[in-house]
């Protein structure tokens, strides 16, 4: 080829370049216009994620398991107890709410001469009674834990046994202590930003990285301290109510080691064991472990009244209550027995009404007083029986049950566990605020000092609610579905598959 036929190779090359880089930037402005295109759906998506799960899926946000640590599915329905556990969460946030500004909430009515407020009646006391919540959280607990494998072992069916024992045990830390560690570390950071009030910590304490995360670190161990079985409320700055998490795990262990124990024997020797031990543990001022036991305790009798309803041909008028067909209760028969577990349940919320000062001039807890010695700690002896009572009369009576089967009572507890991690640290880093401008409004004199603070419970409690839902649906649910998923890997066979292969 001659030389004016050869092409020119730097023109074609210049020309090819100049294509590519075209090209590439249509490319780009394409791919820009798709995703301003589509913005907009992002964030309606990230909006909606947000959102209660109420507000987006109502029937889910109550049909849905809830994520709370002892929360196995019983064989049969027991959506009043979901309904009571979110009763009980959402007294442990009214007392922690409203302590700091009515500090008069620890006496018992009558107590000296300043305390004559109808609020401090027993019985009214009960929806602020945050501490005997906690113990009717353990009762619920060792009852739940425990139904599954008491029914197991009524059946003498040790290998299923085995299995759901195991698995509540395997499971058991991941379920407690995933959902309080991210708590917790949420409260580390907004320490770190400068959020949190200074209140509780050392007079000489000086804000720095290094001591913000050694006291974080403190703490945490404290929260992960399995070992220590006396109950220390000292230390735990970051979320106080936390002091439980450690406290329950212990007791579901010696639970499960207890149920493994007894489960060989008869049926009477069981419950002669139950309340043996249940009295050995109040003796020895461990009325955490009691309490667990006495739920056990609960499953045990409600077992048999159900078998025994199943073998039944003829009404006994001194048999004890049966189950009705559809449900998970017993249910009494004679007005006696109506009468006589109304009296229970009375006497239940009497005890768990217990002021947490020492009545001791109180004329309606002075005995109690005297027999406690005036101790204020040994007020949870006295919540401990009054759980029991109160889960046993609620377990027995119908009546009682209609309170907690309602949706709003059943979708705060499915939030529950929620609610009890996240409430602390919303009162003390958005509560407190929106207080101090509540005042500056209504005045703190007279009944402007509770119109600042109802104004504030009016603006607080949808926030926290609202962000119990998001920790439930984001942290709750996936350290559910991480605790199943470990437990899949990590073992042979689960319950499920037991029950599918038997099918």
């Amino acid at each position: 080829m001659s030389e004016l036929e050869e092409p020119d190779r730097t023109l074609w090359n210049d020309d090819e370049i100049a294509f590519k880089e075209e090209n590439s930037t249509m490319r780009q402005t394409h791919f820009l216009t798709v995703i301003a295109g589509n913005l907009h759906w992002f964030t309606c998506l990230f909006a909606a994620s947000l959102l209660p799960s109420f507000v987006h899926s109502p029937s889910q946000a109550i049909s849905r398991p809830p994520t709370h640590p002892a929360s196995v599915s019983p064989p049969q329905p027991v959506s009043f107890l979901l309904g009571l556990r979110g009763f009980a969460s959402t007294v442990v946030f009214i007392f922690h709410f409203a302590h700091g500004s009515y500090p008069g909430m620890d006496h018992a009515y009558g107590h000296g001469h300043s305390n004559h407020n109808v609020l401090q009646l027993p019985f009214v006391r009960i929806f602020y009674a945050a501490d005997a919540m906690v113990a009717l959280f353990f009762a619920i607990s060792g009852y739940v834990l425990s139904y599954r494998c008491v029914k197991y072992i009524r059946r003498g069916d040790s290998e299923t046994l085995f299995i759901v024992i195991s698995s509540l045990t395997f499971r058991r830390a991941m379920r407690l202590y995933l959902p309080a560690v991210v708590s917790s570390l949420l409260a580390y950071l907004a320490q770190r930003a400068g959020w949190m009030p200074t209140k509780g910590l050392p007079e000489n304490y000086v804000a720095s990285y290094t001591n913000d995360t050694q006291l974080y670190l403190r703490y945490l161990g404290r929260l992960l301290d399995i070992w220590a079985w006396n109950i220390n409320f000292a230390g735990w700055w970051y979320n106080p109510q936390l002091w439980s998490i450690p406290v329950e795990f212990r007791c579901s262990l010696v639970l499960f080691l207890y149920v493994v124990a007894t489960a060989r024997c008869k049926t009477n020797v069981r419950l002669f064991l139950d309340a043996t031990a249940t009295v050995i543990c109040m003796l020895a001022t461990r009325w955490d472990v009691a309490l667990f036991v006495m739920g056990k305790l609960i499953a045990e009798v409600e077992a048999m009244c159900e078998d025994r309803h199943k073998h039944e041909t003829k009404p006994s008028i001194l048999a004890f209550p049966t189950r009705s067909p559809g449900t998970c209760i017993c249910r009494v028969r004679s007005l006696t027995q109506r009468l006589l577990l109304s009296s229970v349940f009375l006497l239940g919320v009497y005890l768990l009404s217990y002021p947490k000062s020492p009545p001791q001039d109180a004329p309606m807890y002075s005995l109690l007083s005297t027999l406690a010695n005036h101790d204020s700690e040994g007020r949870r002896v006295y919540y401990a029986i009054g759980a029991a009572l109160t889960l046993l009369s609620v377990i027995s009576l119908p009546a009682l049950q209609t309170p907690f089967e309602s949706s709003i009572a059943k979708y705060m507890g499915r939030i529950s566990f929620a609610l009890y991690l996240t409430h602390g640290l919303l009162i003390r880093v958005v509560g407190s605020r929106i207080l101090r401008w509540a005042w500056t409004i209504t005045g703190t004199g007279g009944w402007s000092y509770d119109m600042g603070f109802g104004l504030t419970a009016l603006l607080l409690t949808p926030l926290v609610v609202w962000s119990a839902d998001l920790f439930e649906g984001v942290v709750g649910t996936n350290c559910i579905d991480f605790a199943k998923w470990v437990e899949g890997r990590a073992t042979e066979n689960t319950v499920r598959e037991i029950d599918a292969s038997r099918e």
